[in-house]
């Protein structure tokens, strides 16, 4: 898919990009361009309100199979550890077929979301690529997961999402669809 062969400049743009889609939120959200590790310094745990964010793949961190659980779980960790208890924690993922053996992100938030009581409050499913297309190393969706302490759903929106990513790892009409103001929970 090209992730591991961006620069600096491409992932800088793309930053700017998911940036421009969050504008109609205002000041209600804030970007944090730091590694977990950083954001464990600078916040107080269950002192954020809300995450809106996606662990990179292992092929954009340069690990092996063993290391790059072990880093997802501390990312994991870090941010579930940071979330407020009336927040939530949306991640954006996409599996991997690694040595043929299918490694689902989904499996993995969900264990951890258990060590801290948390509950998935949606999970969405968004196409990567046309019904029916194939690639070698990973699906062609993406998964959107919610979780939180002790929130509820929000307003129910479609399960599947679709059509095609445009320079971007979550397709622009289900980033539309999912990150919308009616759509998101009220503190959101």
């Amino acid at each position: 898919d090209g992730m591991n062969e961006l620069n600096q400049e491409q992932f800088d743009n793309k930053f700017e990009t998911v940036k421009r889609r969050f504008q109609q939120f205002g000041d209600r959200v804030e970007f944090l361009r730091m590694t977990s590790e950083e954001t464990s310094k600078v916040f107080e745990d269950n002192s954020i309100e809300n995450f809106i964010t996606g662990i990179p793949d292992m092929n954009e961190v340069n690990m092996d199979l063993d290391n790059y659980i072990n880093f997802f779980y501390k990312s994991a960790r870090l941010i579930f550890k940071k979330l407020s208890k009336t927040g939530y924690a949306i991640f954006v993922q996409t599996d991997r077929k690694i040595n043929g053996t299918w490694l689902s992100k989904f499996n993995l938030l969900t264990n951890i979301s258990k060590e801290f009581n948390l509950n998935l409050m949606w999970h969405k499913i968004v196409l990567q690529r046309d019904v029916g297309s194939i690639h070698l190393q990973r699906p062609t969706f993406s998964n959107i997961m919610c979780y939180s302490f002790t929130n509820k759903p929000g307003r129910r929106t479609k399960s599947l999402l679709g059509n095609k990513a445009l320079n971007s790892k979550v397709p622009v009409e289900a980033s539309k669809e999912v990150f919308t103001k009616s759509s998101l929970p009220s503190n959101l």
